[in-house]
């Protein structure tokens, strides 16, 4: 055997190797929703690795009746890119998910202390202080409608690309169908301390994380507050069988997923 056969040989080893190393078929992943289709949705988990979910399908080919699973489609059609989300899925050759809720705030308003991570053109990406998980807060809509001159705040942009070398950021921001950014505030150094001694500095708005396979079920406290209309937005989702769960102690922290 040459030394190019025995290298094929040893690929193809340790190939074989590999594919019967066992993977997860099922699971539970977090992250943010960063695009969707009629039958898709793509999310960033929080590791920072983008993954493209299918529906279940269900029966034969189309031309025998078969399909996505209505339901799942309902969803992706009423779910809102650029919301924390949860997705519960399975790995038949696919991802496919079987649901999938919008993680979204207890709190219309609050102040952000945290690492900023990326800035997009029409929103920028944050850790929170504490699990260090990000979350994608839109720039603020200026104007009416983009054929009327509306459009989203390139100031704040050019202001949040300017900070992109500072450690942390601080910065007031509204929930209205998404997170949403509303200005930078100032960071002096004794908040910065404050930060990485593990301290409090400020009160951060509270943000609904709990599963819901271990927590009971309560009403949405988000259903009665009428949400601004922004003309980009697709409609809002449908009551989020989390929102309501009383906050724990850290307005940020969510429970592991079992």
């Amino acid at each position: 055997m040459n030394l190019k056969a025995m290298f094929f040989s040893m690929l193809l080893v340790s190939f074989n190797a590999w594919a019967d190393i066992p993977r997860m078929k099922e699971g539970i992943s977090d992250g943010i929703l960063t695009s969707k289709g009629k039958a898709w949705l793509e999310m960033k988990d929080d590791d920072g690795f983008v993954y493209r979910y299918l529906p279940p399908w269900l029966g034969d080919g189309p031309s025998k009746g078969g399909g996505f699973e209505p339901s799942v489609l309902e969803s992706i059609n009423e779910i809102v890119v650029g919301n924390r989300v949860r997705i519960h899925w399975i790995w038949d050759g696919h991802f496919r998910v079987n649901k999938v809720n919008t993680l979204t705030p207890e709190e219309r308003e609050g102040i952000f202390l945290g690492k900023m991570i990326e800035v997009g053109n029409h929103w920028v990406e944050v850790e929170n202080p504490d699990e260090r998980k990000p979350w994608r807060f839109y720039l603020r809509w200026i104007g009416g409608y983009p054929e009327n001159g509306g459009g989203y705040d390139g100031k704040s942009r050019e202001e949040l690309l300017a900070k992109s070398d500072q450690p942390l950021i601080r910065f007031r921001w509204t929930y209205d169908v998404r997170p949403r950014f509303q200005e930078l505030l100032s960071l002096d150094d004794q908040l910065e301390k404050m930060f990485y001694e593990g301290k409090e500095p400020i009160v951060q708005p509270k943000i609904q994380t709990d599963s819901p396979v271990v927590v009971p079920l309560l009403e949405n406290p988000f259903d009665s507050a009428p949400a601004k209309k922004n003309p980009f937005d697709s409609a809002p989702a449908k009551k989020n069988p989390f929102d309501s769960v009383p906050a724990k102690k850290n307005p940020f922290d969510s429970v592991p997923v079992q």
